[in-house]
């Protein structure tokens, strides 16, 4: 049974021809993402319990973002300089979530691609937030961004953690991600 905004959603996507190829863009990406994370996963010679905490995290991540954007697409109207701005951070952010995916044979190796795909979905929430006045939803993920941002930086470049140490850390992104699904109501792309 189909919702209102369900209705207007599709009204929306189906009517503008960009919000149509901004959707399979989206699509596509996310996709790629999770056949890279499966054909690195089949690449690692002995899958240890922090490969799947970080396959928790990326498939957590990647679909929050997934469901997010297609929900800001949908919802999205203007294509001025700033959508297509972001946009284009976004794009390559999800290249940098597949080169993240590959790399998962050697897991301190998937931390600088997730840095900067982080980096990038920051700088695209700052550009969605100055365009936006700063809604709350936009602090809800500067914030989480930026935990995410610190703590795979200091992970990369100062601390330099074990794999088992790795694995607790996305055990704890994890969290984050549940409790952002909660608060941002990400499912609600799907109505």
């Amino acid at each position: 049974m189909e919702t209102e905004q369900t209705k207007k959603n599709e009204m929306a996507i189906n009517s503008n021809p960009a919000n149509a190829a901004a959707n399979s863009i989206t699509t596509v990406f996310f996709s790629m993402g999770l056949a890279s994370l499966a054909a690195s996963l089949s690449r690692v010679p002995r899958i240890t319990w922090p490969h799947f905490a970080f396959v928790g995290f990326f498939v957590a991540f990647r679909l929050k973002m997934y469901l997010d954007d297609l929900k800001f697409l949908a919802g999205s109207t203007q294509r001025d300089g700033w959508f297509k701005t972001g946009f284009v951070v976004g794009v390559v952010s999800w290249f940098f979530w597949i080169v993240a995916a590959m790399n998962l044979t050697e897991l301190r190796d998937t931390l600088l691609p997730m840095l900067i795909a982080v980096s990038l979905d920051t700088l695209w929430v700052a550009i969605e937030g100055f365009k936006s006045h700063w809604r709350e939803s936009h602090l809800h993920w500067l914030i989480i961004n930026l935990i995410y941002v610190g703590s795979l930086g200091i992970s990369r470049f100062v601390w330099r953690p074990t794999p088992g140490t790795m694995g607790i850390i996305f055990i704890l992104f994890v969290v984050i991600q549940i409790f952002d699904f909660a608060a941002s109501k990400s499912l609600s792309a799907l109505d």
